[in-house]
């Protein structure tokens, strides 16, 4: 813990407000949310502590300000690497079914106009892994 522990609450969420920042914006929204979510349940349930005190005792649990952005920060990493990929693979399982029916002269003769070649999911997959792919 690089931090002293915040007092109140909204000291805390304005802590976790700063490590994330530079995050992704609904990132950043779930985590403040479910911060907020787990510490008023936490006072709500020991209603004889005052806020100071207790979140003295949820730092050591659910984490500092700064240790549960760190952990925010590696499972959005994580799950952006997981679409990622799923993404590309889609992406080329698609190309590869699109070349499949280049290569078959006759489907590929048989098409009405050469506008019905266009391959409507392949592009968007592509949109989006150029959009993700970062």
């Amino acid at each position: 813990m690089s931090q002293a522990i915040p007092r109140p609450i909204p000291e805390y969420l304005d802590q976790l407000r700063s490590a994330l920042r530079g995050a992704d914006p609904a990132m950043i929204q779930d985590a403040l949310y479910d911060a907020e979510e787990h510490l008023r349940a936490e006072l709500a349930e020991h209603p004889g502590l005052d806020e100071a005190t207790m979140l003295e005792k949820v730092a050591t649990s659910y984490g500092a300000p700064d240790e549960v952005a760190e952990i925010y920060r590696v499972k959005e990493g994580e799950v952006e690497q997981a679409l990622r990929g799923r993404l590309n693979r889609l992406a080329a399982l698609r190309l590869e079914a699109l070349t499949r029916m280049r290569e078959d002269k006759w489907h590929w003769m048989r098409l009405p106009n050469p506008v019905d070649i266009l391959d409507l999911d392949l592009l968007a997959f592509c949109v989006v892994a150029l959009l993700y792919g970062r």
